[in-house]
């Protein structure tokens, strides 16, 4: 009986040790990615990031998980801030359908703000039924003909999570969900 007791404390120093040594081990890859990403975006004025893309290609493990969802974000703030509607209409799923609308529905209620710009939060992936989500705090700041306009919501992005027979499109991050 006391041979039971010792194996059990040895198993999991053992255990602990190996997941340490995993914990310590980060690929160039993974860091050097992470620090681009958190390097080049700067503060906005809400503490949140502006849409400033990041720099250098992802690789595509990087792209299936929060690195390419962030990427996914600031394109959209890119598109949103060089008034490319139709760009941003097309990051929706099924390449704009998803929205809800059409691409001129959609486009409309943006085309008299001029120095527009997009700022969001951090956030994490969340698996669910065979996808993966990204949700967070977004704000839209742009000049009307009426004056000044604010509008804050929350962004959800999804892809599948690699399930077999997934289509590229459904493996692609995109925005399930926008609320103002």
């Amino acid at each position: 009986m006391k041979q039971l007791h010792l194996v059990a404390p040895v198993l999991l120093l053992a255990a602990c040790s190996q997941a340490q040594d995993e914990a310590d081990t980060v690929s160039t890859d993974d860091a050097t990615a992470a620090a681009q990403l958190a390097e080049t975006p700067t503060p906005g004025s809400s503490g949140r990031t502006a849409e400033t893309t990041p720099s250098g290609k992802l690789t595509a493990e990087q792209a299936k998980g929060e690195m390419g969802a962030r990427k996914l974000l600031f394109d959209f703030g890119a598109a949103m801030k060089s008034r490319d509607f139709d760009r941003a209409y097309r990051m929706f799923g099924e390449n704009g359908p998803m929205s809800g609308q059409t691409a001129a529905r959609w486009s409309k209620p943006y085309a008299d703000y001029s120095d527009i710009a997009v700022e969001f939060a951090d956030g994490r992936v969340e698996g669910a039924a065979g996808s993966l989500y990204y949700q967070v705090p977004i704000t839209l700041t742009a000049t009307s003909p009426d004056g000044p306009v604010s509008k804050d919501g929350t962004i959800t992005l999804r892809r599948v999570n690699d399930v077999p027979g997934a289509t590229v499109e459904q493996l692609r991050w995109h925005i399930e969900n926008l609320v103002w």
